[in-house]
């Protein structure tokens, strides 16, 4: 691949995730965000994977970078809550 190929690929990945997030964010609340991108993500695994190995592991990859991210969050002081708090 060429780079102008890598430069044209990012460009529409990062819009395509413009997109998510907006939709994301119009939703009626967090909640709502999180059932409509765990249906994106049950549609991706189900419908997009050849076997169930392979959907297996995606998941399991899906499911160790949201844990990494959300400890990432937590490290850095960006994540809403604290744990092992009282309130």
């Amino acid at each position: 691949m060429s780079d102008d190929d890598l430069e044209k690929e990012a460009r529409v990945i990062i819009e395509s995730v413009t997109e998510i997030l907006c939709i994301l964010n119009e939703a009626p609340g967090p909640n709502a965000s999180l059932q409509i991108l765990s249906a994106a993500t049950v549609f991706v695994l189900c419908n997009g994977m050849a076997s169930a190995q392979d959907a297996d592991q995606a998941y399991q990859v899906f499911m160790n970078v949201i844990a990494e991210a959300l400890q990432r969050a937590e490290d850095s002081g960006s994540a809403m809550w604290t744990r092992g708090t009282l309130h």
